[in-house]
Parts: C-alpha cells; structure tokens; sequence
C-alpha cells in the first residue's frame, strides 16, 4: 500500500516517526521531497506521487493550513484522485489548529487527535483502512451482479442487439455470418463497473477502462467462439474426425472463455491496483476456461437457451466472483 504523507515542513520532526512507525508495518511512504529525482517539474512530480497513492495522510497544523502553502495544493490533488475522502484520506491533528482553518475536503472525514504516541496512532489507523472489506459482503454481490446482468442479457434484447459479421469462408467448413450480442458488454460492463466503484471509488478515467475492456473483450471472445464452433462436419466423415472436432470445439470454447475472461482483469487491473496481480490474472482465466468450455458441451452449433445461461450467468457471476474474492483478501 502506497501513502503519501502531506505535512508542513516546520512539523518534520513529527512527521518522520509517523512514516517510520508506517513502513515497520510494511506501507511503502512517501515523505521527502527532497528525494524527487531533478529534470522534471516538482509540482508535476508532487500530483503524479498524489496519484499513485492509496492513501493521503495529512498532518494538520497552523502551517500546513496557511493560506499560499504547497501542503493544500497536495490537498488539492487528493481531492481529485478521490472522489470522497471516506477511506482513502486521513488527516491527523498534530497541532491545534482552527477548524475553520482547515479544508472541507479534510473535515468531510473523521480527523483523527491522537491522545498518545502519535505515530503509533496513525500507523494503526492506517492499518485499519488497508484491511479489504470481507469476502461476505463483496463475493454474493458479485455474483449476483453476474446473474442479473446475465439475465438482462439473455431476456432484454438492446436497441442494437447484434453486430453483424461476414462468412470466414465459403465452403461448408465455416458458413454462417457471425454475430456478437451487445447486451453482453453492455450489462455485465455496467455491473462490472459499478461493483468495483462501491467498493474502490476509482477515478472515472480508470471505470470508463472496465467499460471498454469487457465491451472489446466481450466481442472478440463470442465472435470468436461464433467464427470457429460453427463447423459443418460432412455426412461421410468418419468417427474419428468427429472426435477431433469435438475436441477441437471444446477448446474453441476455452479459448473464447480464457479471452473474455482476460480482457476483463484487464479492465479491473486498471481501475485498482489490486487486481493487477499474476495470481489474480490466472484464476480469472482458468474460470473463464471452464466454462467456456461448458458452453460447447452444454450444445453445438448457435448458442441456444441452454448456453445463454451458462454462458452469460455462469460465466459472468463466475469471473466476477472471483475478482470479488480477491478483492477482499488483497489490502489496498
């Protein structure tokens, strides 16, 4: 977990402890700027270290609350990386200061006055904030975003509820145009989208990512599966062959689970920090595999009922879940 720790430069002295007791317990802190390397802009460099922050930690003292100091630009900056405060800001009284004094953005949160050792205090209170919310509250949301908007997607058919391919080749290998559902993308990309902003509140930057990965995803991965399991086997052809295209079909499905289910972590991965992990990344596309190979199994040939269940309530309540799953065992 990345801080960023905003204090006036006369209150160093009760700062360092504080990021000292904070990187005891393994948070990586942001203190010196002294430290910033030369040849860029410092105010640039400052509102970059902002951004990639999890947490904002500011000291509040008579100084760092003056009018013209750099310590409420930094506040400035956090107010645009977060939305609300609520769970991502601290600010910590070190000096008695005017409340009137003190910006909005601060006080729209607790502020903590420690009553004791102050870096003990603080590094405790972060340590509260960085724990993720529990796997029963976030894991049952998730999946029933998936099966909801797998419903929506099997029984509410959009404006636009197709795009239009053309043949793959003529012959009788591959003879029907393709076609993707848009309402596929569409609600699970929404439902996506707005679990993770209830539990993260990312910037909109970073949810408009989740929409445009699960939409190209979404479409690459049923097109695919559209373009290659439509296979015409002749009459004549022999046990063996329909084995193979069995086989083959069956990997086709795990392809096109194993691609949508990629192009949605990716998605997540870019909206928190926290899911951009490898171990995360492989569950998500070993269960997206699953069960598009369910979705071959289940029928061959056009996607019938059968697999507009599996495909789109499995599938999306599977994957969400599990992106739930670790959201709640990963701290920020």
């Amino acid at each position: 977990m990345k801080i960023f720790l905003s204090y006036a430069s006369e209150r160093r002295a009760a700062a360092e402890p504080i990021a000292f007791s904070l990187r005891d317990r393994g948070f990586e802190v942001f203190l010196d700027r002294d430290d910033l390397p030369p040849g860029r802009s410092f105010d640039e460099q400052i509102e970059m270290a902002v951004a990639r922050a999890d947490l904002f930690v500011f000291l509040i003292s008579p100084e760092a609350v003056d009018p013209g100091r750099f310590t409420l630009t930094e506040v400035e900056f956090a107010r645009r990386r977060w939305r609300k405060a609520d769970g991502y800001v601290l600010p910590v009284m070190i000096a008695e200061t005017q409340l009137a004094s003190i910006p909005s953005f601060l006080k729209s949160v607790n502020i903590l006055q420690p009553a004791g050792n102050a870096a003990a205090e603080v590094s405790s209170a972060v340590a509260a904030m960085a724990r993720p919310p529990p796997a029963a509250r976030i894991v049952p949301l998730a999946i029933a975003m998936g099966v909801v908007t797998g419903l929506l997607t099997t029984f509410v058919p959009l404006p636009l509820d197709a795009i239009p391919g053309e043949p793959v080749s003529a012959g009788y290998v591959i003879h029907y145009p393709v076609a993707a559902p848009l309402g596929a993308p569409v609600f699970f990309g929404i439902g996506l989208t707005g679990l993770v902003a209830y539990f993260e509140r990312p910037s909109f930057a970073r949810l408009l990512a989740i929409l445009l990965a699960v939409f190209i995803g979404w479409l690459l991965a049923i097109n695919l599966y559209l373009i290659l399991a439509d296979i015409d086997v002749p009459s004549d052809d022999s046990e063996g062959l329909r084995k193979v295209t069995t086989i083959a079909g069956v990997a086709i499905g795990a392809v096109s689970g194993a691609v949508g289910a990629a192009s949605t972590w990716a998605g997540a991965a870019l909206a928190t920090r926290r899911l951009g992990r490898i171990d995360v990344l492989l569950s998500v596309i070993v269960t997206g595999t699953v069960f598009g190979c369910l979705v071959f199994v289940s029928h061959r040939g056009d996607i019938d009922k059968l697999q507009s269940w599996i495909l789109f309530c499995g599938w999306q309540a599977a994957v969400a879940a599990v992106l739930g799953w670790y959201l709640s065992r990963i701290p920020r």
